[in-house]
């Protein structure tokens, strides 16, 4: 059973705008949980060259990203088995 609040988080992810995160804020959110470009790339199963281009400014994440990187935002998941 999902507790409570994952339950919660998952559905305020889901459920509020996720795709407006800038250059800036990508990279924020990368640095504020210790990823290098490499291990986020890895965690939305995304190319290292598509994060390089987030950060750039070139493209904008899809959703499913956005709601992963929203919830990175929100400290909802741990990224500790992968370090």
């Amino acid at each position: 059973m999902i507790s409570s609040t994952l339950s919660e988080t998952l559905n305020y992810a889901r459920t509020t705008e996720t795709n407006t995160f800038t250059p800036n804020e990508i990279k924020a959110i990368r640095l504020e949980n210790n990823l290098t470009p490499n291990l986020l790339a890895k965690v939305l199963c995304v190319s290292n060259k598509t994060v390089e281009a987030w950060e750039a400014g070139q493209y904008r994440p899809n959703l499913s990203s956005c709601r992963l990187l929203k919830l990175l935002s929100m400290k909802a998941i741990s990224l500790a088995i992968l370090k």
